[in-house]
């Protein structure tokens, strides 16, 4: 082999590895998005089988919350038949220990019929707080750091959405009954 067809030969290999890189470095992230996209979804679907143990809980039990040291406990035998519903799939910890939403710790004990506005009202949300039956303010809320920023929520009404960070520190006024 001359001189000549050994560099064309070596130039033609550089240059399908470098289109092989570019090409990979177009669709890997398109991948990751895919990925993050699907814990989204999966998340979503997990907040609002929360939300339907919860309501099939209160329709039982007189209208009457769960208590908060209990809740997932309590919702079990209500339509939440797996542990996975209180998994929050974008954790990357596979320890079977942590779970990844919390129940919001107001509303313990609390009937939905002495609530205004039940649908401004979280009831269960995505949470620092790693722990089974864990509950507590919306302090709990994880920062987020990739965009959008935010967190899977449901309501006392029942439906579940995703919310902005900076839904955290909009007010959230619980009038108790006198």
């Amino acid at each position: 082999m001359s001189d000549s067809n050994w560099t064309r030969t070596i130039v033609r290999a550089l240059v399908a590895l470098v289109l092989c890189a570019a090409i990979w470095a177009i669709v890997f992230p398109m991948f990751t998005r895919a990925r993050e996209g699907s814990y989204c979804f999966t998340s979503l679907g997990n907040v609002k089988q929360q939300a339907r143990g919860l309501i099939l809980y209160r329709e039982d039990y007189d209208r009457t919350h769960p208590p908060s040291r209990a809740w997932m406990d309590a919702i079990l035998p209500f339509g939440v038949y797996d542990e996975t519903v209180f998994k929050d799939p974008a954790l990357k910890s596979k320890l079977k220990e942590e779970f990844g939403f919390a129940f919001f710790r107001l509303l313990s004990g609390m009937k939905v019929d002495e609530l205004r506005n039940p649908h401004l009202i979280p009831m269960t949300f995505q949470s620092r707080d790693l722990s089974w039956n864990a509950s507590g303010g919306l302090d709990l809320l994880p920062y987020r750091r990739v965009k959008p920023r935010g967190n899977h929520v449901s309501f006392v009404d029942g439906h579940a959405k995703y919310v902005l960070d900076s839904w955290r520190h909009e007010t959230i006024v619980i009038e108790l009954p006198e």
